[in-house]
């Protein structure tokens, strides 16, 4: 199993190999992958992206393989302190519509000038991030579907099981909430609620089903799945680890509803 969700995290420090020490540790995560300028510089001309197509599919390439494959997160240079320009607006917008969750590293506001960009090349980086972003979240979108498989429910709590399509292969995930019931009332919603939370993934449903029956006391939850298949597969997983056909008979009598 591992993460849903991908990430973002922006820092406001050209790339040295002791900032990015700094900035990893701070991530508590070595499983990242660094888009700087003074990095990308040594190995091709990024300034020249607006009028070589071999620049973008270069760049492209290896944060499709890193990012998008691999899910690692994506330590990136942004040229400002405060966050707030219309550039960083356009890039939030771009990862919340394809669920990417984008976050504000470590910002050092007493940067030294080995540390800073020159100005005439932030804004040509900006637009670089920006349409390169623009086109990861658009894959992103395009390889990912994801399908309604059933909603547990009690008074207190409600667990809502769905799956992920990405790339031909098929991960199931849950989300719990501290309500009686799940209300999306649009795509977007749905989006912010599983960028917002730390999702899993899970390579089969029967370990997704053995992951849940390790965090809630199923018996207290009713269910109603839209997937009849793995309905059938969730109750005789249950009704073997609790060896009892109690639950055979909740779905029996719920069947017939879904």
């Amino acid at each position: 199993m591992y993460s849903l969700r991908r990430e973002i995290v922006l820092v406001n420090e050209i790339g040295n190999e002791q900032n990015c020490k700094q900035h990893k540790s701070h991530l508590d995560d070595n499983k990242c992958f660094v888009l700087d300028p003074v990095f990308l510089y040594s190995t091709l001309d990024w300034t020249k992206f607006e009028d070589d197509l071999d620049v973008l599919n270069s760049v492209y390439a290896m944060l499709f393989d890193e990012f998008v494959i691999a899910r690692k997160r994506l330590l990136c240079y942004w040229p400002n302190e405060d966050f707030h320009d219309h550039g960083f607006i356009k890039l939030s917008e771009y990862c919340r519509a394809s669920r990417i969750n984008i976050e504000v590293g470590e910002v050092n506001h007493h940067l030294a000038n080995e540390d800073k960009m020159l100005p005439e090349f932030e804004g040509l980086w900006k637009s670089f991030i920006l349409f390169i972003v623009e086109s990861l979240c658009e894959d992103v979108k395009v390889n990912e579907a994801i399908e309604d498989i059933g909603t547990l429910k009690c008074d207190s709590e409600s667990v809502w099981i769905f799956s992920i399509s990405e790339n031909d292969m098929i991960h199931y995930s849950y989300l719990k909430s501290q309500v009686a019931l799940f209300g999306f009332k649009s795509e977007s919603d749905l989006s912010e609620m599983i960028c917002s939370e730390d999702a899993v993934l899970f390579s089969s449903f029967n370990e997704l089903v053995s992951s849940l029956q390790s965090e809630i006391d199923i018996k207290k939850f009713s269910a109603n799945f839209s997937n009849s298949a793995l309905e059938k597969q969730y109750y005789r997983a249950f009704c073997q680890n609790f060896q009892s056909s109690n639950l055979v008979q909740q779905w029996i009598s719920t069947y017939s509803k879904n």
